[in-house]
């Protein structure tokens, strides 16, 4: 590689950081006749990194990536309880999977893991009084059981079989109402997003 006057020439480590720094100058001609009597080297170390350099222009340096990491898809298998195997894709940051509200935050979407965090409380809540309901309507028509003989035992009844179908109705909501905010075409459009931007 050829060098000119001025030009510099960087010693890089792996990291990119620079390690030693090259100039090339013009001296002076000592008789003063305006003429250059050759080139001077001067040179800056930090050898703080002083193994695996690689030379090659300042001006050709490329800087690293910024912004956020990349986000991508791996396949996942796995099996399920009835010895089927299962597969899906599942994004990862650094190696690490992104699941649930963590996903969202990653994609700088805090408004998305916000709506997920709510959607979990309220499929948990739906559970949480559905199994209530039902335990209450099977005390309550264990006890109308007992009280057959008392004018009170068909209410209990009565009262019974309306928790138990009510709480079995809420039960299923809170397990059938989808987990993610977000479908997985709109998902996948999320990541090439966070991915493109610089």
């Amino acid at each position: 590689m050829a060098l000119k006057s001025n030009d510099e020439v960087v010693a890089v480590a792996d990291d990119d950081d620079v390690a030693v720094r090259f100039s090339i100058s013009p001296l002076p001609d000592p008789q003063g006749r305006g003429r250059s009597a050759g080139t001077r080297l001067q040179a800056a170390a930090n050898l703080s990194r002083p193994a695996g350099f690689r030379v090659r222009p300042h001006r050709d340096r490329v800087a690293p990536r910024q912004g956020p990491a990349r986000i991508e898809w791996r396949d996942v298998f796995w099996g399920d309880r009835y010895g089927a195997m299962r597969q899906a894709e599942k994004p990862y940051q650094n190696g690490r999977l992104l699941e649930g509200e963590t996903l969202y935050l990653a994609l700088d979407r805090p408004d998305l893991a916000e709506a997920y965090r709510n959607r979990q409380q309220g499929r948990t809540g739906l559970g949480t009084v559905g199994t209530i309901l039902i335990a209450g309507g099977a005390i309550a028509a264990r006890a109308a059981k007992d009280d057959q003989r008392s004018s009170d035992g068909p209410v209990l009844a009565g009262g019974a079989v309306i928790s138990i179908i009510f709480g079995a109705v809420l039960a299923i909501a809170g397990v059938s109402t989808p987990a993610d905010v977000v479908t997985d075409a709109e998902l996948h459009h999320l990541v090439d997003v966070h991915n493109s931007s610089p």
